[in-house]
This record gives structure tokens, sequence and C-alpha cells, in this order.
């Protein structure tokens, strides 16, 4: 049609139309039987998805948290293989994972002194002929010990360490060689950095070659024989009464 004709008017008018009616579909949508805006509608559902990824990462710190051994001690492992320090949530969630319980004194363990030293022994850990230096430094910091400076190092390098501890050693009936007179109980504290590497760590590799399994799944084991006794010691104890 001709440029001022009247079909060419109406095709302008029904082009306009077009292009309003097409403005009003993207910025109105449909939902039931009604239509809103739709930028408040995608606000919205922006705003549940981020509601979303908030409350999955909070059930995933809290699992975490929960089971650390299977969820972060891999992790914090990988970590310490390319060479990056322990963290003080790293340090809290393994001290709280042997120790059984979160303390406010552990303050002072992860303060910034002390955790420039626990990464300093977790490095020497890793070198050869250091473990000995490397337990000692990490026992002389507050709310550690050995047994709990085992379990450290038993995290960051799980193929080279095991964790002292009373249920393993009991299974073993272990004691330090250089003790004249064997205690009732198996306890950590008997132990010396020293005894720990030249004796314990021995009889549990031995007992993972025995068992054909991982230096892990030995202490695993080792520790949940002692269960296994004292579950047994229970029952038998209850069909006496």
């Amino acid at each position: 049609p001709l440029q001022g004709s009247p079909s060419s008017n109406i095709a302008n008018m029904l082009n306009v139309e077009g292009a309003r009616s097409r403005a009003r579909q993207r910025k109105f949508a449909t939902i039931g039987r009604y239509r809103v805006f739709r930028r408040p509608v995608a606000q919205a559902l922006a705003s549940r998805r981020g509601m979303r990824n908030r409350f999955k990462k909070g059930m995933r710190d809290g699992l975490d948290c929960y089971d650390p051994e299977t969820r972060v001690f891999p992790r914090i492992a990988k970590k310490i293989h390319k060479g990056q320090p322990l963290t003080k949530r790293d340090l809290l969630l393994i001290l709280k994972w042997k120790q059984n319980r979160i303390q406010d004194y552990f303050s002072t363990t992860v303060s910034d002194g002390n955790m420039s030293k626990i990464n300093q022994a977790v490095r020497d850990a890793g070198k050869m002929d250091d473990e000995v230096k490397a337990l000692e430094a990490l026992d002389e910091i507050p709310g550690i010990g050995l047994a709990t400076a085992t379990t450290i190092l038993t995290v960051c390098y799980p193929s080279r360490y095991t964790i002292l501890d009373w249920r393993a050693l009991e299974t073993l009936d272990l004691f330090p060689s250089r003790l004249r007179k064997k205690p009732k109980m198996h306890k950590a504290e008997h132990w010396t950095a020293a005894d720990y590497i030249s004796e314990f760590f021995p009889n549990v590799k031995q007992r993972a070659k025995q068992w054909g399994c991982s230096l892990r799944n030995a202490d695993r084991g080792l520790w949940g024989l002692s269960v296994a006794k004292q579950i047994e010691e229970i029952i038998k104890k209850s069909e006496s009464i």
C-alpha cells in the first residue's frame, strides 16, 4: 500500500498495537487466573533460590560438624598435600572429633600464635625423620596433648600416622617397653612421642598388613574391637543379674 493510504495507516496501527502487546507480554506474567508484573516474580524467584542455597549451605555446615571424619578430613588431607595450612575451623573440628567436645579454652589453642606453631609442626611432620619433633611441638600446645597431636597428623597424613588411643592400646595389649611395671590400665599418658614412633605405630602398621587394609582402617578396627569386647562384657554381666 502507498504511504499515507488508508491501508498503510491500518498496517502501521496494527504494527504499533502488536509491539505494545508484545511489550505487555514481556512486562506481565500469568499465574493461574492472575496477571502480575514479571519483575517482582523474577525477584521473588531469585530470592527463593537464594534462600534455598542458604538453607543448603547451613545443612552442609551442620553435616560437616556432625561427621567431619568422612566429610571434612579428606578435604583437609588434600589441602595439606597442596601445601596449604590448617585453618582454625579445621583444627577445631579435629579437636571436637577426638575429644568429643568443644571447650571455650580451645580459643587459646587456636590463637594466631599457636596456629602458626601448629602449622609449622604439621609441615615438619611431612618430612622424614622429623616425626618426633613435630609430635613434641604439638604436644606442647595448650589443649592438644600427644593423643590429639597424633589425631591431627593422622587427619593430615592418613597413610603416615595413626591415632594413639587407649582402645587401640587395649586391643593390642601394648605398653611402652621402657616401663618397668605394667600399669593396670592402658592410657595415652603413658606414652611419649618417641614411644609412639618406635613402638605403637609399627604395631598398628603390622596389623594393617595382617588384615590387608589401610592404616586408618586398622586403626578403626583396633578401636572397634575394644568396643566389641566391652559390649560382650556388659551382656555377660546382664545375664547374671
